[in-house]
C-alpha cells in the first residue's frame, strides 16, 4: 500500500471516530426528550373560570393544580380552549380548528349546554327591564348586571304598579315573555340533543385514548326557589329541560367512554345553602351558585343602595351570577378528581 493510501485511510479512520461519539449522543439525546401529555379544557364559561373570585382560575385550573401537575401534564392559559357564551354548535368549530390539540391531549374535560338553556333565561330575565345583553361586552356581564341594578332600582320609584317583583313573577304566569322562554328552552335542549353526539364523536375520532370527564349542566335556580317558593313553576319548568339534557349526556357515555361530573346534584341539595340561609347571605362563598333573583330584587327596592358602591353592587352582582362560586368551583374540581382517579384505578 502507497503512502497516499496509508494516509487516505488513516484520515477516514480519524474522521470515523470523531462522527461516531456525535453520533451516538444525538441518539441518546432524541431519545431522552418526552414531551409532557396535555391537559385540554374545553367548553362555555363555566370552564372559563367565571366566577372564581379567588383568582385560582376556575375548575379547570384547580382540577390541573390538585392532579394532573404533579403527574407531569403540562397546561397553561392557551390550553383552555372554553369561552363564555359557547354552545354545542361553537364548540363544533373549536374542535375543529384545533385537531392538533385534541390529537395530544392526554385527559379533557368539558363543560358545554349551559348556554342553550341558561343564555335564553338570563335575555329573558334583563329583557323584561328593557336590557339587550348585545349591547353589553363584559365577558363575566358585570357592565350588563350594573344597568339591571339602575333599572330595577328605578323601577321601584317610578310611582306606577310595576315593580322589579311582578315582572319577575310573570314569567309564572301564561305571559308572552314566559312562553317565548319556554319555546327558547325547548330549542335549546332539541339542539344540545342533535350536537352533543357529534361534538364527543369528533373529540373520539380524533383521540380515542384520552381521558375525557364531562360535566352536567345544572339549574341554577335552586337558591332563588328556597328565598320564595313562588318561583317553583319557572324551576320546575327548567329543571325539566336541565334533566333533558344530562339525559343525553348520560345516554352517550357508554359508546363513547367517559367519566361525567354530576355539577347538577352538587348544585341542587339543599344541604349546600345552608350557610348561605344561615347567614342571611353574608357567608355567600360557602354556596355552589349564588344565583338569588328574589334575593336581587329586595337589594334594589333598599332606600340608600346604591348600585356605585362596591359593598351594595357585590351582593346584587353575585346574586345575578348563575355561574359557580369559588366553592362550586372547587366542588366540580373535586369531582374531576374522583373520575379521573377513577380512570385510573384497575
Amino acid at each position: 500500500m502507497n503512502a497516499k493510501k496509508k494516509l487516505a485511510l488513516l484520515l477516514s479512520l480519524v474522521l470515523l471516530l470523531m462522527l461516531l461519539p456525535a453520533s451516538v449522543q444525538a441518539e441518546e439525546t432524541v431519545a431522552e426528550v418526552v414531551v409532557p401529555p396535555l391537559y385540554l379544557a374545553l367548553g362555555d364559561s363555566i370552564s372559563y373560570g367565571l366566577t372564581d373570585l379567588s383568582g385560582a382560575g376556575g375548575y379547570t385550573q384547580m382540577f390541573y393544580d390538585e392532579m394532573l401537575m404533579d403527574l407531569g401534564y403540562r397546561h397553561d392559559d392557551g390550553d383552555n380552549l372554553s369561552y363564555p357564551g359557547d354552545t354545542t354548535l361553537d364548540l363544533l368549530g373549536v374542535i375543529g380548528k384545533n385537531h392538533k390539540m385534541v390529537k395530544d391531549a392526554g385527559v379533557i374535560t368539558i363543560s358545554i349546554g349551559s348556554n342553550h338553556l341558561l343564555g335564553p333565561a338570563i335575555d329573558t330575565l334583563v329583557g323584561l327591564f328593557g336590557i339587550n345583553p348585545e349591547d353589553y361586552s363584559d365577558l363575566d356581564g358585570e357592565d350588563m348586571i350594573h344597568e339591571l341594578a339602575v333599572r330595577m332600582q328605578a323601577d321601584w320609584i317610578d310611582g306606577d304598579f310595576i315593580t322589579p317583583e311582578t315582572r319577575f313573577m310573570s314569567l309564572m304566569a301564561p305571559t308572552p315573555e314566559a312562553y317565548a322562554l319556554n319555546q327558547a328552552w325547548m330549542e335549546g335542549s332539541a339542539m344540545f340533543a342533535r350536537k352533543w353526539p357529534l361534538v364527543i364523536s369528533k373529540i373520539r375520532r380524533d383521540n380515542p385514548d384520552a381521558i375525557v370527564i364531562v360535566n352536567t349542566v345544572y339549574n341554577p335556580l335552586k337558591l332563588s326557589l328556597i328565598s320564595k317558593d313562588e318561583i317553583a313553576p319557572l324551576y320546575n319548568l327548567l329543571d325539566s329541560y336541565v334533566d333533558q339534557v344530562n339525559q343525553v349526556i348520560s345516554d352517550n357515555q357508554s359508546e363513547y367512554h367517559y367519566g361525567i361530573v354530576d355539577v347538577n346534584t352538587i348544585v341542587e341539595l339543599d344541604s349546600a345553602y345552608d350557610g348561605y340561609i344561615s347567614s342571611g347571605g353574608a357567608a355567600w362563598y360557602t354556596a355552589p351558585v349564588v344565583f338569588n333573583i328574589p334575593a336581587a330584587i329586595a337589594m334594589t327596592s333598599i332606600n340608600g343602595f346604591d348600585p356605585n358602591d362596591p359593598a351594595d353592587f357585590l351582593p346584587f352582582f353575585l346574586s345575578c351570577d348563575p355561574h359557580p362560586t369559588t366553592f362550586g368551583h372547587s366542588q366540580i374540581a373535586l369531582g374531576a378528581v374522583t373520575q379521573y382517579v377513577g380512570f385510573m384505578s384497575p
